[in-house]
Formats: structure tokens, C-alpha cells, sequence
């Protein structure tokens, strides 16, 4: 979120634009391993969307956001992370 300035109220928008499932109408792309800063290693379920973000919403000429969740020790699913391809 501090790579690319994005509060937790814009992270928020970008989940509740996600669609479940796999394409061509959800969001699911692929399993997968993440890496992340600090040398954490998850496996994730990774998510796409195309998202304006200054508009908070999805739009397909917007930004192609990626967002990658895993389970935490509990089972519960965790925000591991969020990114932009540009």
C-alpha cells in the first residue's frame, strides 16, 4: 500500500469490486506462491481486477490491480498483498 500510496479506505474499494470466481465473470486467476517483503513465503489465491482509482470502482480502462489472499494459522483469510502492474 505504500508503493503506490493507498490508504486502507481505497484497499477496501478494490475488495468490494472483487468478483468471486474464475473468469470470464469473477476475479480468480490462479494459485500460486507469494513472496513477500520480509522473506514470508504464502500460498495465495491470486485476484485481478481492472480498477480506477481515483473513481474507487472498477473500470476496464483503469489500473490492473492484483490482490492475493492466503489462510493465517486459524484458517482465516488474510490480505497477503496488493499490487500494480502497470
Amino acid at each position: 500500500m505504500e508503493r503506490y500510496s493507498w490508504d486502507r479506505a481505497q484497499v477496501g474499494c478494490m475488495l468490494c469490486a472483487l468478483r468471486p470466481g474464475r473468469r470470464p465473470k469473477g476475479d480468480y486467476q490462479k494459485s500460486a506462491w507469494c513472496e513477500v517483503d520480509g522473506g514470508g513465503m504464502f500460498a495465495c489465491d491470486v485476484y485481478h481486477l481492472p480498477f480506477d482509482e481515483v473513481r474507487g470502482e472498477r473500470n476496464p480502462n483503469g489500473l490492473s490491480i492484483y490482490l492475493k489472499f492466503s489462510l493465517d494459522e486459524y484458517g482465516e483469510p488474510m490480505l497477503v498483498l496488493v499490487s500494480c502492474h502497470l
